[in-house]
């Protein structure tokens, strides 16, 4: 592992259990403070530090998810097998490539929309007009039409085969801290 991702870390860890003390702390002085003012300023102060730590972890995930289509990718052309997952001294890491759909908008697509949500029977009553009983829940729509391919099922109606994309991501298993 490249030296700054463990000095990266080790300082990410060293904050988070100083905040955690902290934040003890606080907790213990609020409760018995009594003064409205210093409670309200505690309440600002902490919710300006939770935009802060929001912030990290965006980048944290947008970093960690470049990395992850990154090694995807390097890992695709170099390996046309693909049989064998990606092991360091730290983790074990497996390419997962699947072809993901692009689901039909229900306001720009209304008959491509309709044709798959009747194509798993979901009733018209249930999803039509401005302010539908229920909406598809779509991260739960794309797993199952996934499982379908995979089972080797054609796409549903209302899919166009054209618009599908590559989704790269590593499913990662840990062998050790990255500081142990």
């Amino acid at each position: 592992m490249k030296q700054n991702m463990i000095e990266l870390y080790r300082k990410i860890r060293d904050l988070h259990n100083y905040v955690v003390s902290q934040m003890e702390t606080i907790n213990l002085d609020t409760a018995s403070c009594g003064n409205v003012e210093n409670i309200a300023d505690t309440a600002f102060a902490l919710r300006e530090c939770a935009t802060f730590a929001e912030e990290i972890k965006k980048k944290c995930d947008k970093m960690g998810w470049l990395a992850q289509k990154t090694a995807c990718y390097i890992y695709v052309s170099m390996n046309e097998n693909g049989a064998e997952p990606i092991r360091t001294e730290y983790c074990t890491a497996t390419p997962d490539i699947k072809q993901v759909a692009s689901l039909p908008d229900k306001r720009k697509q209304p008959a491509e929309y309709a044709s798959l949500m009747a194509h798993y029977a979901i009733p018209l009553d249930v999803y039509a007009g401005e302010n539908p009983l229920m909406q598809a829940y779509w991260p739960g729509m794309i797993e199952r039409i996934n499982a379908d391919q995979k089972a080797g099922l054609p796409l549903p109606p209302g899919i166009d085969p054209t618009k599908l994309v590559a989704d790269y991501r590593l499913l990662i298993r840990k062998k050790k801290g990255v500081i142990e």
